[in-house]
């Protein structure tokens, strides 16, 4: 499997081109991201490194404005333990799932590894990367599928319809994201 897909985000303006393919067992997601930081232009790249269930098992990011220069990398056991520059991280306990803020490709993952069918609700606790700080928490998020292309996702403070394609990946992200462009490969 190899798709790239371009996302664009009117306000505050961002555009994303995001490769998504296997390498041997593993999917790896890996992203470049053109947006507005605090008001400076930035760009943001990162992977993520998901094992054959979707579970994610590395986090790289590297993000770049005149102003400096932030880098972040996580890895997981898939069974909820995580590392922070190879330091436990105990903040993310029970944590599968990755959320960059900075992109709608890491709702994918929560999408393909629950699995619903229409009409289930699954709750999980991502790993939330808030940006240009880099900085993580743990965020309570709840995924229902309304139809087969369409997902509710909801955290305590935000609440958006997904739709999505036949693999999950967003094409539409309620009052943000769109996808303009897709290829397969």
């Amino acid at each position: 499997m190899r798709t790239a897909i371009l996302w664009h985000l009117t306000a505050p303006f961002s555009t994303e081109r995001c490769v998504i393919a296997t390498h041997g067992e593993t999917l790896r997601f890996t992203g470049t991201v053109v947006h507005v930081a605090d008001g400076h232009p930035s760009h943001t790249s990162y992977t993520v490194t998901l094992d054959p269930q979707w579970r994610t098992r590395a986090v790289d990011i590297h993000s770049a404005a005149l102003q400096g220069e932030r880098s972040l990398h996580l890895t997981a056991d898939g069974q909820g333990n995580w590392w922070r520059d190879e330091a436990q991280y105990p903040a993310l306990d029970g944590c599968i799932d990755i959320d960059l803020g900075i992109t709608p490709a890491t709702n994918t993952l929560p999408i393909r590894r629950l699995g619903l069918h229409v009409g289930q609700s699954a709750d999980v606790e991502a790993a939330w990367v808030r940006f240009p700080a880099l900085t993580i928490e743990r965020l309570p998020q709840r995924y229902t599928r309304l139809t087969a292309d369409r997902y509710r996702y909801e955290s305590p403070d935000f609440a958006a319809t997904l739709d999505v394609d036949e693999k999950g990946l967003v094409r539409a992200y309620e009052g943000l994201w769109q996808a303009i462009a897709v290829e397969e490969g």
